[in-house]
């Protein structure tokens, strides 16, 4: 057996041990990188999608729809636009063949306007037949018609046109 392992590891079985430590030390290497390459691939595709944003109702309005999209990732690419704007509404969704996932990420001067993430990630859950919630600044959800994920984001304008607060003057 350890002579099988050495042959498949391209070593001798005397030095198995220490091809295996290199061998697992290269992978951890290679998974760091792979994650350092994905931080940069994200980070350009937040700087394409702040190119644009638009504006509604004095926010910052930005969505995303990908296939795919793993939540702690959605999460991190809100994250990283409300950091960048204070007055950013992010409404990230990812589908799969049966489910959709939605992050929703709200600046400081979004949440000061009334735009609450928890209140806008249930209204979308809802048309897509699922649920979420979350703080003021951040919420995650899902549904299970991701058929609907379009409808949902189209309704986002809208909400934030009766939901942000006017301006007194």
């Amino acid at each position: 057996m350890m002579a099988h392992l050495a042959s498949i590891a391209k070593t001798s079985p005397n030095e198995l041990e220490a091809k295996m430590t290199q061998m697992s030390e290269e992978i951890r290497k290679g998974h760091r990188e792979i994650e350092k390459l994905r931080g940069q691939l994200m980070r350009g595709e937040i700087d394409q999608l702040m190119i644009g944003t638009r504006e509604i109702g004095g926010l910052r309005l930005v969505t995303l729809t990908r296939d795919h999209i793993p939540a702690d990732r959605l999460r991190e690419m809100g994250d990283e636009m409300k950091a960048r704007t204070e007055n950013m509404v992010a409404v990230l969704a990812s589908t799969e063949e049966n489910k959709v996932t939605f992050c929703v990420s709200c600046g400081k001067e979004a949440v000061q306007k009334g735009i609450f993430a928890g209140d806008l990630i249930k209204h979308l859950c809802r048309i897509t037949g699922g649920g979420g919630g979350g703080r003021k600044d951040s919420a995650m959800g899902g549904g299970r018609d991701p058929i609907k994920v379009d409808d949902a984001i189209a309704t986002v304008d809208e909400y934030i046109l009766t939901h942000v607060k006017k301006e007194e003057v």
